[in-house]
């Protein structure tokens, strides 16, 4: 079956997702060029990052992941394409986190991911993710205020 880039993109997006929730950083650093960055800013609480390098990428997926406890659930949505070329993608998108909890799931936090993508190897790649959350949130006894 042949895909679109846009197709491809969506789907490089919503396998991010699956991955960070079933808790697998090495494969999700694995999405990210050697070079590629992660960064989150929260609203009232402060920028983390960027994390640059997919060694340090996949330590700092590794981290999060070990400090939770919880199930999360990544829901991305409203995807839409503000650049587009043979050689670089840029897709922004909602973000919807929930934390599945005994009685039911609960939004944990909300916001906008704003990724850029490019060729590597003839596959797409993340070259940047940032995540622009809409209020800062409780992780634990963790704040994001402190760390994301």
């Amino acid at each position: 079956m042949s895909m679109t880039v846009r197709e491809e993109i969506r789907d490089l997006i919503a396998y991010s997702a699956y991955l960070y929730d079933a808790k697998e950083p090495d494969l999700l650093a694995a999405l990210y060029a050697a070079t590629g960055s992660f960064t989150t800013v929260v609203k009232g609480g402060g920028t983390f990052g960027p994390t640059v390098g997919r060694e340090a990428l996949r330590q700092r997926f590794q981290t999060r992941m070990a400090a939770r406890t919880d199930q999360l659930r990544h829901v991305v949505s409203n995807t839409w394409f503000r650049e587009e070329s043979e050689a670089r993608v840029v897709a922004i998108s909602n973000l919807t986190l929930f934390v599945v909890e005994d009685s039911g799931p609960r939004v944990q936090a909300t916001g906008i991911y704003t990724d850029t993508f490019v060729r590597d190897g003839g596959r797409w790649v993340y070259e940047s993710k940032s995540s622009e959350l809409d209020f800062p949130f409780e992780i634990g006894r963790a704040s994001c205020r402190e760390r994301v």
